[in-house]
């Protein structure tokens, strides 16, 4: 916020008390400053400004404490003794409200009591000028004082141009007032662009962008440059200033009444605490146990850390929770902390650890850090030889011997640099590759001998030089046997053999791991000459491009492609190896269009050469790797979960597509979720879902590894699964199974010498799942001795849900007539993480069910095999669409109204037409023609319009002339349907034979036409067997306005109207979905209704899992219940459980096949072969859906997750196509198969075999 923006605000909103929040070192005070001088100036240059009167409040903290009655006049008049302004004039201005009066540090007045005196003084002294405006600025609003703000402004840190303009207006002020640099033309120019690439490399400097870190950050690069040991001593700079200087300069006593060095050193255990434990918080007791030897007591802990939060170092998250603001100075503390502890051990256990690594920096600034470095080089893994790097850029307190290696390692600050994640690569493909290799050494282990030359010798000896003749795993193997037997040279030639043959495999994968895999490859060669063979074979790789290409060509092809030459491939490759990097230099070199675009390419990137490209793209690496770091290390706390899926997602843009960032995040989005407090089933399901991420994308590395997946991303997604293990182990304990056991009928249904009870297993809300559970039976061996013994659940039972199994018992012949079974049951499941088994026992008595009634016939015979409905007793769920349709009908004032019925194949659209026709004839008095479906017409030649429009009109004709009206026939006897076809004007001719008829018969009553499949017309003219001239005769029919008519077909039907709005305009458009749920429940329990207070035939939960199986489609729905009411005739079933219909479905999804299912997997009309415009066919869309069904597992399932399952992108416009056909449905959880039976059927016979 600048001073003019305040001014502005002030003259905007009248008279008002403003109240200035802002950090430490945001500036406030500086503000108030600039608006002194301001309003100064322009008060005293006549303007219009009110005189500005600055108090700093910490002064006068004391004297208000004691005399609260002092007037602001006063005050004001003694802080300036001797200025031109009295007590009185000042009180005169104050009065007539001429004055702005600023009031600085709320937060700086010392305890409680100082506070409370401040706020009563100043809510009187805003009484008593009420035309004064106030400005206070504070970094906290929770002291009483600042409730008198009626309104607050926010000065935060700078965003990226704003700090941009602070280095430079800093420079520029340097270049004016010191002389040494005044004379120097472009100094200040030059040196803020230095600055500024030194912060934006540096990542110890992210988030540190308050004016008066700023301000340190530029003193420090004033006096020693862009240098890596002053990073540390900037940082010194900051601590100093927010825990001691600061306070000290305006002669501030701290609250809590600790010295500075006390409240460093409490820092600085904090610090180490959080890092040590891979924390990112910490509470008032974990603090107390850290502190509370240099402390006299809790409550000087507790002050120490209020007077870190008011230093601006410390945050307060609430709920007792604290952490520390600004991770780079965190860092520097916890540096400082093993300084002083001399706590050498934990930085070496840590140099593989990124979020460790700013930590060693600052500590290896002030120390000798050769103790790490020999640690590093003992590792030489990349991250490791990159620390040492750096911590000789950072100190010169190493041993000679050890820089000397350091540069031997091609690490040295001016030599070449093994690139980011080479080595890591490398060993995570061989871990996954090099099987045989583990083999024989854990074979050589056990025979207590480490692996040698012979080995290694006897394990090549079948290789060839063919590069083609020796598989990746093989070749990485033979890699990993050098190493152990020390053939170093050998190991590091059949490593790069084994990493471009792997990236030859995973090429057509992914162009990104293949190129990842070749630039490890020529970093495994090291030093190896540019002729070299292998070399030169992993260029070509690189280059996607066969062995013994010239590189010139490939690199023009590339060109074409749009990828820069210059920044895409031979910057990287540089970075990894200078001498397969100089062979692509050279190749632009030679060629002068490509040479230029280089150039061209360099510069617009703002690298300038090849070095500069080199390091630019080191540091975006480094950037990126760095500001992903801390997934690495996460916590089960929501802020932190919230906090790391921030901080991925803002990375996405910048980040390679492989790297999953996007998915990355949403697995941490899920792990934060799955801290919520809610219910087992919500937390669980979200933590399933971050494990189901997090190993999708562990899937897509091994895949197809590239060096920041495998550095970056796996070691977050290892941390994923671990963090979801431990949440869902402390879920599963504090929400254990809580189980019941219940007689889920009460009678037991007798066939033949067997009864047969149902139990059911319940689980109580909110409880983990019952998992691996069974029940032991037991029961009178002498009388009805249990079929089995044990009978196992068949799936866990959720909380909030239950399973009922089948108990069959034997009637023996002495309970032929029992009327009882009593009978034992003991429930065992096993608690996930349990060792044993846990157990419910209850005692069960159930009667025996005698005299069952069969249900004959079968109500459901028609409408199983999928035709018409023609019963009004067995039609239900659309009374409401057929009653819009008969109101529109019959209010119609004259013959010409029209209806389209469009739905999907199989929603039961001809039962609704034949229901409609016999409602219209019966109830409604018209003369109901039914022109039947127009699937059967066919024609061909060029006369087909004429032959087809002729059948159409001859059908209409012969079925209203059979319409028994008591008039003389409407056909003369010698005409026939050849006379309408050969008629030079058809529908005229047509017209006619209709009006005539109806003249000889004036009470005949309006006709109502019916046509079937009317979607036909559709196909007719794609297909070219009849011209778009056609429809030109059918709308000739309808303006005739001779009859009402009726329009029945699939979803082509409705494109078909929207198509020709001038022929179709009067015509309403019903579509035909699947049975609401009251329809569907009368469906299923109307037609089986037994007698007056008679059971249900089915329980309610069994009609819910009905209507899950069918979705509500009327065809399965007939098809399902016909096969129920067959098994209740076969059992005995009175009343219908659950376990009933899954044991039914079971049967019925074993007798389905593909057929039974075309409506869902294809939308095209029966017999109509696909177009361009139709919707996908069967071989399309089924693997899709194969996807949905292995995804979902009967549930909900993202898109990522069903691309997952897919093995590739799945296009939302499919989806949203197949949601729209009623094939799937969406909610908030995501997508799912709405016919339960297809989505068994699919997991049946495709689902497993996919997978």
């Amino acid at each position: 916020m600048r001073a003019d923006a305040l001014r502005n605000a002030l003259g905007e909103s009248g008279k008002q008390v403003f109240l200035i929040l802002g950090a430490a070192g945001t500036g406030k005070t500086t503000l108030l400053h600039h608006m002194v001088i301001d309003c100064a100036d322009r008060f005293v240059n006549g303007g219009s400004a009110p005189l500005p009167v600055l108090l700093y409040l910490r002064d006068h903290a004391q004297m208000l404490l004691g005399r609260r009655d002092t007037d602001l006049a006063e005050l004001a008049a003694r802080t300036r003794p001797g200025a031109a302004v009295g007590p009185d004039q000042m009180r005169a201005l104050l009065l007539s409200g001429l004055c702005l009066v600023l009031l600085d540090g709320l937060d700086e007045v010392g305890d409680a009591d100082e506070r409370s005196a401040v706020a009563g003084w100043l809510r009187g002294q805003v009484d008593r000028y009420p035309r004064v405006s106030w400005v206070m600025t504070s970094r906290t609003a929770r002291y009483g004082a600042a409730r008198l703000a009626t309104k607050v402004l926010t000065i935060g840190e700078f965003d990226d141009e704003q700090r941009a303009e602070y280095i430079r207006r800093w420079y520029r002020r340097v270049a004016e007032y010191e002389p040494q640099y005044s004379l120097e033309a472009g100094y200040a120019t030059r040196q803020a662009a230095d600055l500024l690439a030194w912060i934006e490399r540096t990542p110890a400097f992210d988030g540190l962008n308050s004016p008066v870190m700023l301000n340190a950050i530029a003193s420090a690069h004033l006096v020693a440059g862009a240098d890596s040991r002053g990073i540390a001593a900037v940082h010194e700079e900051l601590i100093e200033l927010l825990i001691r200087r600061r306070r000290e300069g305006r002669h501030l006593v701290d609250p809590s009444g600790l010295s500075g060095e006390q409240r460093l050193r409490v820092a600085r255990r904090l610090a180490l605490f959080e890092l040590e434990d891979g924390r990112s918080r910490f509470d008032e007791d974990e603090a107390y146990e850290q502190a509370g030897r240099i402390m006299r007591g809790r409550e000087y802990v507790r002050r120490s850390l209020t007077s870190l939060i008011e230093s601006g170092l410390l945050a307060e998250l609430g709920d007792g929770a604290y952490a520390f603001v600004h991770r780079p100075l965190q860092e520097y503390l916890a540096a400082r902390q093993l300084r002083e502890q001399r706590s050498v051990r934990t930085l070496i256990g840590r140099i593989e650890d990124p979020d460790w690594r700013q930590v060693i920096l600052f500590w290896a600034a002030g120390s000798d850090a050769s103790p790490v470095i020999q640690a590093c080089l003992d590792s030489a893994t990349t991250r490791a030889l990159e620390l040492a790097r750096d911590c000789l850029a950072v100190t010169p307190q190493v041993a000679p011997e050890l820089r000397e290696a350091v540069e031997r390692f091609g690490m040295g600050e001016d030599d070449g640099w093994r690139a980011f994640g080479a080595g890591a690569l490398a060993d995570y493909v061989e871990r996954q590759y090099a099987a045989a290799a583990a083999e024989l050494i854990d074979r050589a282990g056990q025979d207590e001998r480490p692996i040698d030359a012979e080995d290694f010798s006897n394990f090549t000896a079948s290789f060839t030089d063919d590069e083609n003749g020796v598989d990746h795993g093989s070749l990485l193997s033979a890699a990993v046997l050098g190493d152990e037997a020390g053939l170093t040279r050998d190991a590091a030639g059949y490593r790069a053999r084994g990493l471009t043959a792997l990236a030859l495999a995973v090429r057509g994968e992914s162009r990104e791991s293949a190129r990842d895999l070749c630039l490890a490859a020529v970093s495994a060669l090291g030093d190896a000459s540019p002729d070299d063979t292998l070399l030169r074979r992993a260029v070509s790789v690189y280059l996607d491009a066969p062995p013994g290409t010239d590189f010139r060509a490939a690199l023009r092809r590339h060109d074409r492609e749009g990828e820069s030459v210059a920044m895409d491939l031979i910057v990287p490759l540089l970075a990894y190896s200078e001498t397969a990097g100089a062979l692509l230099v050279e190749a632009v070199r030679r060629d002068g269009g490509l040479s230029a675009r280089a150039n061209t390419e360099l510069r617009a990137a703002g690298a300038g050469s090849w070095g500069g490209g080199v390091e630019m793209w080191r540091r975006d690496r480094r950037k990126l790797a760095y500001r992903l770091r801390t997934a690495a290390g996460l916590e089960l706390h929501r802020e932190t979960l919230r906090e790391a899926a921030d901080r991925i997602a803002d990375q996405i843009s910048a980040a390679p597509a492989s790297m999953e960032l996007g998915a990355l995040a949403d697995a941490l989005e899920a792990l934060h979720m799955a801290m919520a407090d809610r219910p087992f089933d919500y937390r669980d399901r979200r933590l399933r879902k971050a494990v189901h991420l997090a190993e999708s994308i562990r899937e897509g590395i091994r895949a197809a590894p590239t060096s920041l997946t495998v550095e970056v991303v796996e070691p977050a997604v290892a941390r994923i699964g671990t963090l979801a293990d431990a949440a869902r182990r402390r879920l599963l304990a504090e929400n254990p199974p809580c189980p019941s056991i219940a007689a889920a009928l009460p009678a037991a249904r007798v066939r033949g010498s067997v009864a047969t009870a149902q139990v059911r297993v319940g689980n109580a809300g909110g409880a983990a799942p019952l998992e691996t559970a069974w029940l032991a039976v037991a029961a009178d061996p002498g009388r009805c001795p249990p079929v089995l013994e044990r009978i196992d659940l068949p799936t866990p039972v959720p909380g909030g849900a239950s399973a009922t199994v089948f108990v069959p018992f034997r009637l023996d012949e002495d309970a032929r007539d029992a009327t009882e079974i009593e009978f034992d049951v003991v429930l065992h499941h096993r608690p996930r993480y349990a060792e044993d088994d846990a157990q419910l026992a209850k005692r069960l008595a159930v009667s025996i069910e005698r005299g069952y009634t069969p249900v004959r016939p079968n109500p459901f015979s028609e409408g199983a095999l999928g035709r018409p409905i023609a019963d009004p007793a067995m039609f239900f769920g659309r009374e409401e669409l057929i009653g819009r349709i008969r109101r529109r009908l019959c209010t119609a004032g004259e013959p010409g109204a029209g209806i389209a019925i469009y739905g999907q194949k199989r929603t039961g659209k001809s039962s609704i037409a034949l229901q409609l026709m016999l409602r219209l004839a019966r109830e409604d008095g018209f003369a109901v023609i039914n022109g039947g479906s127009l699937g059967g017409l066919t024609g061909s030649g060029k006369d087909a319009d004429r032959q087809q429009l002729a059948a159409l009109l001859w059908r209409i004709l012969t079925e209203a002339n059979k319409l028994p009206d008591g008039g003389p026939p409407l056909l003369p006897p010698d005409f026939t349907r050849g006379d309408l076809a050969g008629s030079l004007d058809p529908v005229g001719d047509f017209a006619e034979l209709l009006r005539a008829g109806r003249a000889g018969r004036p009470d005949l009553p309006p006709w109502v036409v019916f046509f079937d499949e009317f979607q036909y017309v559709d196909h007719w003219i794609r297909t070219g067997l009849v011209s778009r001239a056609f429809m030109q005769s059918i709308k000739a029919i309808i303006e005739a306005q001779l009859f009402h008519l009726v329009l029945v077909g699939q979803p082509q039907l409705k494109r078909v109207i929207e198509a020709d709005p001038n022929a179709f305009g009067v015509f309403g458009i019903e579509r035909v979905t699947y049975l609401e749920e009251p329809g569907a429940h009368a469906l299923i329990r109307e037609p089986v209704k037994g007698a007056p207070g008679a059971p249900a035939r089915y329980l309610p939960a069994a009609v819910e899992q009905i209507i899950d199986l069918t979705g509500g489609n009327p065809y399965y729905l007939q098809k399902f219940c016909y096969e129920l009411v067959e098994y209740m005739n076969k059992e005995n079933a009175a009343t219908l459980t659950e376990a009933d219909v899954a044991e039914v479905a079971g049967h019925l999804v074993e007798t389905m096949n593909a057929g039974d299912f075309d409506n869902l997997e294809s939308a095209g009309a029966a017999g109509a072969p696909s177009d361009a415009d139709a919707e996908p066919d069967a071989t399309a869309i089924r693997p899709i859906l194969v996807s949905v069904a292995r995804a979902s597992g009967g549930g909900p399932t993202t898109l990522r997750e069903i691309e997952h399952c897919h093995g590739g992108a799945v296009p939302p416009e499919l989806l949203d196509d197949l949601v729209a056909r009623e094939v799937l449905r969406r909610d908030t959880h995501g997508y799912r198969i709405a016919v339960g039976l297809y989505w068994s059927w699919l997991d049946r016979y495709f689902a497993k075999e996919r997978a």
